[in-house]
């Protein structure tokens, strides 16, 4: 048990006349420094206070004494509790900043348990390169139940050892546990959030937690190693607005057999943009699990990338799903992939069966592509197509397909028949078609549920909007509306974007839309006000005054017919850093005529652009 510091007011109980020990009171955190603000404390310097409840000297402000604090913990072999709940707001205590202004570094040590929580640990433009600097650890705990946000140029945290422990001077991380909930890497220009540097020493046996990991270059970025990354689990709910990669292992084959038998536990990835990737490895033996990458926030070029010389890793992932993108690029060897969504591999795809091969039967794969045994020879087709064989199924020699079992079927070919091949100009005529699959292509520019569909070139497949006149397109967008609109230098209330909803779309009980509506808003701290209207002045959202500054916004909704003229509506508003509003109701609106939906903006302070709409949607839901 550490002895308190000589000559404080504890030093004095830490031995009675007998000789006892006395322990520090029940109601402090035994063993841990302490670091929080005083109830009511705006900016200045926090209160940092030892395991015995005595006062450690801090200087001026929270920047100096969340570092002070750090270090006056680990050179005293304690823990470190900060939590920034402490100021009073209208809805009582709650998380505060804690500006940084100089880079923060956590030094070499063994059995550190440092949890930073409650509070957000902003680091100004002062702080241009790495924000938090973590050096070698062994058997520490460090959770940063926080937000991390950074807008510098290097990473918001760096692990890299660098000097040695205590234990043997060992110049590792290992094993070691360290969890951060959110790190935002917003300046734009931020090499990414995190970044695992192996240059003086390895990364061995740890498991590291990430909740969300928002912008930068890269997510997670496992750098060219010179030391081992081998054998840490690491875990990440979501990953989104990447520019460079959600996940980068390794930079190039240079010490790539140093980067092996790793365990990825991913939910999703969302990176932002046209050069990214979602998930891009140079690693071995690595098996990764869930991986669900979408363009949901921007496109990207390549959702798994498999480089040369990663050999034998096990991927199992969702979907992988991006409009213009390659899903999975494999250059790799060995490679098990295991998809539940559609993917189309860009390169070769290997299939692996395991146990032993009965005599005669043996398969291989020549130089030409072709699968070879003793049964069976198949050659690839140019264009790719499947073949599937059932259990219990035979193919006979000769002009006849037999199709062998309880519903034995033989196939015989004639010579005076006529076979339609793939050719473009091939006719298909007098034949029915029951329950037919169209896969590919596109159809005539009839309209669903009409007569004789028209002549004519392939367009655009269309459905109807309820029984009006007008179209959808399948499967049910209605508008999409993309040129940014804004507010002017005024303080009135403007509309953003506006469409006119036909007559008749809501003809039948049950029938409706949803809408999106999402923006931005001005670098200051008016009061921004987005109202969403469906009919003349029928409001269906106010979002009231929300003070949102340099954020995003967004708006969504639906409205479901629910008897003669009558309409149930629900929409929900989204701003940066507030909780989600949601409007209620029911309207009145006439269904035989056109109804007006749209959204406006009106400023707090005569400011232009303060709130921009750069987009909305309506689907018909019928």
């Amino acid at each position: 048990v550490p002895a308190p510091p000589a000559g404080s007011a504890s030093a004095a109980k830490f031995l009675s006349a007998a000789g006892d020990f006395e322990v520090p009171p029940t109601s402090l955190s035994f063993g841990m420094v302490r670091m929080f603000p005083a109830q009511g404390q705006g900016p200045g310097p926090w209160i940092v206070l030892d395991p015995w409840n005595n006062a450690i000297s801090t200087v001026g402000t929270t920047t100096q004494g969340l570092q002070e604090a750090i270090t006056a913990a680990l050179n005293s072999g304690w823990g470190l509790l900060v939590d920034g709940f402490g100021i009073q707001g209208s809805n009582g205590l709650q998380p505060i900043f804690i500006n940084c202004t100089t880079a923060i570094t956590i030094a070499a040590d063994q059995i550190a348990s440092i949890d930073i929580r409650n509070c957000t640990v902003n680091f100004t433009s002062a702080v241009t390169g790495d924000a938090i600097t973590i050096d070698s650890q062994e058997m520490a705990k460090i959770a940063i139940h926080a937000q991390i946000v950074y807008v510098g140029t290097g990473y918001a945290v760096r692990v890299k050892p660098s000097s040695g422990t205590p234990l043997d001077h060992n110049v590792v991380v290992s094993p070691v546990s360290m969890e951060f909930h959110t790190i935002a890497a917003v300046g734009g220009s931020a090499a990414g959030c995190i970044a695992f540097d192996m240059i003086n020493g390895p990364i061995l046996g740890n498991e590291f937690r990430f909740i969300e990991l928002n912008g930068g270059a890269v997510g997670i970025d496992v750098l060219n190693p010179t030391h081992d990354f081998e054998q840490n689990i690491i875990r990440a709910t979501n990953i989104h607005r990447q520019t460079t990669a959600g996940v980068r292992v390794g930079t190039s084959a240079t010490n790539q057999a140093n980067l092996r038998q790793n365990l990825w536990l991913i939910s999703g990835i969302r990176p932002n943009g046209a050069a990214a990737i979602g998930f891009d490895t140079w690693a071995s033996s690595d098996i990764v699990i869930g991986l669900n990458i979408t363009n949901e926030e921007g496109i990207f070029a390549t959702g798994l990338k498999i480089e040369s010389g990663a050999t034998n890793n096990i991927v199992i992932n969702g979907n992988i799903v991006g409009a213009g993108s390659s899903p999975v690029a494999d250059s790799g060897m060995g490679t098990n992939l295991m998809t539940g969504g559609a993917i189309t591999l860009a390169g070769k795809q290997v299939i692996v069966q395991t146990g032993a091969v009965t005599a005669g039967h043996a398969a291989t794969w020549n130089a030409s592509g072709v699968l070879q045994d003793s049964k069976i020879a198949l050659t690839a087709p140019a264009t790719g197509s499947t073949l599937t064989i059932a259990d219990g199924k035979t193919l006979t020699a000769n002009n006849s397909l037999t199709l062998a079992g309880t519903d034995a079927i033989t196939i015989t070919f004639q010579g005076t028949d006529t076979y339609v091949g793939r050719a473009t100009t091939d006719t298909l005529t007098n034949k029915t078609l029951t329950s037919p699959v169209i896969s590919g292509g596109t159809v005539d520019n009839a309209v669903i549920g009409g007569t004789t569909p028209a002549a004519g070139t392939f367009t655009t497949l269309f459905g109807k909007a309820g029984n009006s006149s007008s179209n959808v397109r399948a499967p049910g967008i209605l508008a999409t509306q993309l040129v940014s609109a804004a507010t002017g230098a005024n303080t009135t209330e403007t509309d953003l974007q506006t469409f006119t909803l036909p007559a008749n779309l809501f003809d039948a009980v049950g029938r409706g839309i949803r809408f999106k509506m999402w923006g931005t808003t001005g670098a200051d701290a008016n009061t921004k006000t987005v109202r969403v209207y469906f009919g003349t002045g029928n409001k269906i959202y106010d979002s009231t005054g929300v003070i949102s500054n340099n954020g995003s916004w967004m708006v969504m909704g639906e409205i479901y017919k629910i008897g003669t003229n009558l309409q149930a509506s629900w929409t929900t508003g989204i701003f940066i850093n507030s909780w989600p509003s949601t409007d209620v109701q029911q309207n009145s609106q006439t269904e035989s005529g056109t109804i007006v939906l749209k959204v406006t903006g009106q400023n707090g302070t005569a400011v232009a652009s303060d709130i921009v709409c750069q987009g909305m949607t309506i689907e018909v839901l019928n």
